[in-house]
């Protein structure tokens, strides 16, 4: 799943992703009733839902959930993401498509997925020609193949060191927390 915020001249950009590690719903979870963000999904897939009522019942403690799930929650996936975007110079297009097309690959857990060259445009709110200036060089590195909106992830470990250094630390805090969890529950 994407999660987008609109700008105000109409465009998009991703702000997190979440797959098989997390949820979508976290300001219901939270008793927000209004968020800037609409979630879609991106690639093909199965998930689990719930009515909100059922979600906000568990986050008041009256279902089943790990105790530091809330906590989890207040902390956001996506923090590192913001905090390294202080401290750093943007990343070259190149590396966040590869860090996008790596966060893709977790969540998704299959080496090949469907995705458009103009939607990962739009998710890093980039033009399309750049997008497709990057997914040509990663292609010709031996890294990917794109056919007609298909990328497969050809040799990860190199797909990790092109990308720019914000993804390791964003994958690092998602083991930890996902870790953490799996202890309490």
């Amino acid at each position: 799943m994407s999660l987008v915020i609109e700008m105000e001249n109409g465009t998009t950009v991703e702000v997190g992703t979440i797959g098989n590690e997390g949820m979508v719903g976290t300001p219901v979870f939270l008793g927000v009733e209004r968020s800037p963000t609409k979630a879609f999904c991106q690639v093909p897939g199965d998930c689990l839902r719930m009515p909100a009522s059922g979600l906000q019942e568990r986050a008041r403690g009256r279902g089943p959930h790990p105790p530091s799930a809330r906590q989890q929650v207040r902390t956001g996936h996506d923090q590192p993401h913001l905090a390294i975007r202080r401290v750093q110079s943007p990343p070259l297009v190149e590396e966040r498509t590869c860090r996008w097309l790596l966060m893709t690959h977790d969540r998704v857990g299959k080496n090949d997925f469907l995705l458009t060259q103009e939607f990962i445009a739009q998710m890093l709110g980039v033009r399309q020609s750049s997008v497709t200036v990057a997914t040509g060089l990663l292609e010709r590195a031996g890294l990917i193949t794109y056919k007609r909106g298909r990328i497969t992830v050809l040799d990860r470990e190199r797909l990790e060191q092109a990308s720019c250094e914000c993804y390791n630390v964003v994958r690092l805090e998602y083991d930890r927390l996902l870790e953490k969890n799996s202890r309490t529950s």
